[in-house]
């Protein structure tokens, strides 16, 4: 694992490095989707709430880098401080990944804005504790006007083997954002790409030594895999 380094990872980051428009991305994923890797979007089954002996497909909203949208707040401590951990972590992460300092903070600032842009779209975890509000069947075609460039059912249709009927979308108004917000203008800001790198600690740690000393001895990386992450 050691000797291995990053190299594991370079793929990964070479398929990223490569979007240049939403048809891009729409390449990409089907694979992303079923390694569970980030998206602007995410996707699972379960059973249906209505009728729990069959299953259904949800379309849900992507992670956060913060916990909550409460912490993206003006004024509130917790995030500012989150996310100043967050940069820290980033740059030093990306720089080990053989980034000079500049690309790496370029990286890390256009993350945080694309992650910004999703914000006010979404639900906080107060809101989300009346799970009933989750539960929105729609059909089709109600999905596919959520944006004029990614194909939502192509990918239904390449992951399930199958079209559709319907499927339950848990925050409507997120996705009516959609197209504001993911589209060719803003594919050139990486933000699937710092959320491989970053945001799912795992990969990183399982890196090697290097990575493991920036993730957990050093005092800011420490506070970041215990306070920031929940655990």
């Amino acid at each position: 694992r050691n000797a291995l380094g990053e190299t594991p990872v370079q793929p990964l980051l070479e398929k990223l490095k490569a979007l240049e428009s939403i048809q891009d991305l729409q390449t990409l994923a089907p694979e992303w989707a079923l390694y569970d890797l980030p998206l602007p979007f995410s996707l699972g089954i379960a059973p249906d709430m209505k009728d729990t002996t069959t299953y259904i497909l949800g379309l849900s909203v992507p992670g956060k880098i913060l916990p909550d949208t409460t912490y993206y707040q003006e004024g509130n401590e917790a995030g500012e401080r989150l996310l100043t951990v967050y940069k820290d972590m980033s740059q030093k992460v990306l720089e080990l990944m053989d980034f000079d300092a500049a690309e790496a903070t370029k990286l890390v600032n256009q993350a945080i804005e694309f992650d910004a842009l999703f914000i006010p779209h979404m639900k906080s975890s107060e809101e989300l504790a009346d799970y009933t509000i989750t539960y929105n069947p729609r059909t089709p075609e109600e999905i596919q006007a959520y944006s004029n460039e990614f194909n939502f059912l192509a990918l239904f249709k390449e992951l399930l083997g199958e079209e559709i009927d319907k499927a339950i979308v848990t925050q409507p108004k997120f996705f009516e954002a959609f197209q504001k917000v993911v589209n060719d203008e803003n594919i050139e800001i990486p933000y699937t790409f710092e959320y491989t790198v970053v945001d799912k600690t795992p990969p990183v740690v399982w890196l090697g030594s290097s990575y493991t000393v920036y993730v957990g001895a050093d005092k800011e990386f420490s506070f970041a895999g215990t306070e920031y992450v929940g655990k």
